[in-house]
């Protein structure tokens, strides 16, 4: 969703029906793979965080996409919008488990984990995954 300025409201109220219940309509769409638990876009980078349970985690970065021809997505009661697919990954890095969340604040990315989270710790721990309990900062290029 386009966001406002303060980042805390989407520019359109524009929705429609699914499942019964209204949802708002999104203004553009980038196709994701499977496993992706967070998700960055800064300038021409997309950042995933992809997870696997207990098991470590990759960090991918991919070229944005944003900067090709979109497609033409369908969406229900008629409506479309813009939509873009991941195609050039740059790099991946192995993470610890529990990749949950990244936020981008040039230069850094913030990767926030699940594992950090009390109700996790016990049961990862038995499993020898590594907890990760703060949120990590990684400075880019």
């Amino acid at each position: 969703y386009f966001m406002d300025a303060t980042g805390s409201a989407p520019l359109s109220g524009a929705s429609y029906l699914r499942a019964g219940r209204r949802v708002l309509r999104p203004d553009a769409v980038i196709y994701l793979p499977t496993q992706v638990q967070g998700f960055a876009l800064a300038n021409d980078r997309v950042a995933l965080a992809r997870s696997h349970g207990t098991a470590d985690g990759e960090l991918e970065f991919w070229q944005s996409p944003l900067n090709g021809l979109p497609r033409t997505v369908s969406l229900p009661g008629g409506y479309t919008t813009s939509g873009w697919s991941l195609a050039t990954k740059e790099r991946v890095v192995r993470i610890p488990s529990g990749t949950e969340d990244l936020e981008w604040q040039p230069p850094h990315l913030l990767i926030a984990f699940e594992s950090g989270a009390q109700e996790y710790r016990d049961d990862w721990r038995g499993r020898g995954a590594l907890i990760e309990d703060r949120v990590m900062f990684l400075e880019l290029p």
